[in-house]
């Protein structure tokens, strides 16, 4: 039920069949011969997947976590078979120490092997990605609705009863833009290594062509993309789309399959199902530590670190951002590179082409917080 723990203000309806006159009212540039009809269904969307993110750091540091950025796990320390920690090392300073625990949890998404693949418990798992992307271009649909639209594609959704011949490309409302998603292939690589390229792009804006030309998406009409990695698991040949997207999270206790004791690592699908992921998680943690409660929690009385923003405001709206934001940024939630502050705690670099002035600006405002010299200066401002 969609609507379970939701207020009823926060409802979502049922959804409803729409009549051909019906979708060309809303959609007057897709010829009605191509349709017999559409479904009008309602569901949310994540207007700012960057501060839900912090709200979940803010929470688990409310229940005692310590939050770290930039510290970078290197491998898994381990004492007669059983953990004993991890070595980390700080990307900032080369700085690298020892972090010691009775049990470490691998949630690290297409990294997660590089930490477990010493051990025996990884050698059988051969972890394979897929390329996501979405798009985000000028707008050219209402801000009321958003649309998907049938068009081909090669891959299955694991669980899927017949192979998906054809597939849903979604054009959505986001922040005065329109995000077009998703576009999928095999990935060939390292996580490390991971980008998009021209290729993608354009063969992305193909498939856009060949289900919705009027829409005119041109590459000069992009302002932003979301890309990924997401894992599959490889059907048949081995061609780019012959591929299924998993859909459930694995929790792979490694002491079970000859690896260390303590070490747990969660191979995991997608946002959607992260709540129910943590669910299972404390579960199998609550069996295995008798210090976790039963309500899935370790019971440790703390003040959160982080101070939560009074609102959820649009920083877009200003450019550039005060000091007083900005310090904020850097005292509570960690920023430290003009990246960190542009994309990752807003959405800033996502919805407006930043000027190289704009840019030098707000490097300059965070360079007085962070105490940076010219040099540094220099290196982090646009090249003239």
């Amino acid at each position: 039920d969609r609507n379970r723990g939701l207020t009823d203000d926060n409802a979502i309806p049922r959804c409803r069949f729409l009549s051909v006159s019906e979708t060309s009212y809303l959609l007057p540039e897709i010829d009605a011969g191509n349709f017999s009809g559409a479904i009008s269904w309602h569901d949310a969307i994540a207007y700012d997947s960057e501060r839900l993110v912090f709200y979940f750091i803010e929470k688990a540091v409310s229940y005692g976590a310590i939050a770290a950025n930039y510290i970078k796990a290197q491998k898994v320390n381990t004492d007669q078979n059983r953990v004993s920690g991890i070595t980390a090392r700080c990307q900032f300073s080369d700085k690298i120490f020892d972090v010691h625990a009775k049990m470490v949890i691998n949630c690290t998404g297409p990294w997660l092997h590089e930490l477990t693949r010493p051990y025996p418990s990884d050698r059988r798992l051969k972890p394979e990605y897929a390329l996501a992307l979405n798009l985000v271009v000028e707008p050219f649909l209402s801000d009321s609705y958003a649309v998907g639209i049938e068009g081909e594609g090669g891959y299955r959704k694991e669980g899927s009863l017949m192979e998906k011949e054809k597939r849903l490309f979604f054009f959505v409302p986001w922040h005065g833009k329109t995000m077009i998603g998703t576009y999928y292939r095999k990935y060939h690589g390292s996580a490390n290594d991971f980008s998009i390229g021209h290729d993608d792009i354009n063969a992305f804006v193909g498939d856009i062509h060949d289900v919705y030309p009027s829409a005119d998406i041109t590459a000069d009409k992009i302002c932003f993309y979301h890309a990924g990695l997401v894992p599959i698991r490889p059907m048949g040949d081995e061609s780019n789309l012959s591929f299924t997207l998993k859909k459930h999270t694995e929790i792979i206790d490694h002491d079970k399959k000859g690896g260390p004791r303590g070490l747990i690592s969660v191979d995991s699908t997608k946002y959607t199902t992260a709540a129910i992921t943590a669910k299972n998680l404390l579960k199998h943690l609550e069996n295995k530590n008798k210090y976790i409660t039963s309500s899935g929690l370790r019971v440790v009385p703390a003040e959160s670190r982080y101070v939560r923003p009074d609102k959820a405001e649009d920083l877009s709206n200003h450019l550039p951002l005060t000091t007083d934001e900005i310090q904020r940024f850097v005292h509570k939630e960690m920023v430290f590179t003009l990246s960190d502050l542009i994309f990752r705690r807003t959405n800033l670099g996502a919805l407006e082409n930043l000027s190289d002035d704009v840019l030098k600006t707000l490097a300059q405002l965070l360079g007085k917080v962070l105490g940076w010299n010219e040099t540094c200066l220099l290196y982090t401002s646009p090249s003239p």
